[in-house]
């Protein structure tokens, strides 16, 4: 509801806890790509959980930023089902990866298959989506 919305974005205005470095041998800081990491997304996770009611979650980025630790961890806390919208389609049209859907068909072939895939799953709710990095080429994904 609008009543929610505000509240939406009071939380997202507070400051996030940073994320823990190490010292590396070096002397030089580097992410700490650990447990803690997953704890304060879970616990993130677990202060919008009323907010969302049963509203979907798609995540973009770029290919390998993470998208999909991020999904899984993010549908695991909130009880949510995850899909990868990648995957989604390489099961529509029966071909082992993307790459091999590219060289066979076409990008644009993809991007079609894409588009359907990401409408199916519009229609439902409670998921936690993982968009392959080019799903927002096309503005009728968003």
């Amino acid at each position: 509801p609008a009543a929610a919305a505000p509240a939406l974005r009071a939380r997202a205005a507070r400051p996030v806890a940073p994320l823990c470095c190490v010292q590396t041998s070096r002397g030089h800081q580097s992410l700490h790509n650990s447990v803690d990491e997953a704890l304060l997304l879970k616990r993130k996770a677990e202060e919008v959980q009323f907010e969302l009611n049963g509203r979907c979650i798609y995540l973009v980025g770029m290919m390998g930023s993470g998208k999909s630790t991020v999904g899984k961890i993010l549908a695991e806390v909130l009880g949510y089902s995850y899909f990868d919208s990648d995957s989604l389609v390489e099961q529509a049209v029966g071909m082992p990866s993307v790459a091999q859907i590219f060289k066979v068909h076409s990008e644009a072939f993809f991007r079609d298959s894409e588009s359907s895939v990401l409408r199916d799953l519009s229609s439902m709710h409670r998921l936690v989506v993982a968009t392959g990095g080019g799903a927002v080429i096309r503005p009728v994904n968003w």
